[in-house]
């Protein structure tokens, strides 16, 4: 059985200078978790403004990353505006 990476035209050259170069993939992991705990705190926020459950999707986002940041913008209540 071939594999996509035995067949002709396969380039791993790629594939071998991310995994197998320790720095490289452990930068591509730190960028991933920091995108996530910025979505996270930037929705927190967001949660908070509009009275939500804030503390549980900061949760969901850190556990589901851009997934649950995408479920939040979808579902989020309206801003509730102030009247004086």
């Amino acid at each position: 059985m071939l594999f996509f990476y035995d067949k002709p035209g396969f380039d791993e050259g790629l594939g071998a200078f991310i995994f197998g170069n320790p720095p490289i993939l452990g930068m591509i992991v730190l960028v991933y978790f920091l995108i996530g705990a910025v979505l996270s705190i930037w929705s927190y926020k967001n949660a908070r403004k509009r009275n939500m459950k804030y503390k549980a999707w900061l949760i969901a986002i850190l556990l589901t990353g851009f997934i649950g940041f995408l479920v939040y913008m979808t579902i989020r209540d309206p801003l509730v505006s102030e009247r004086i």
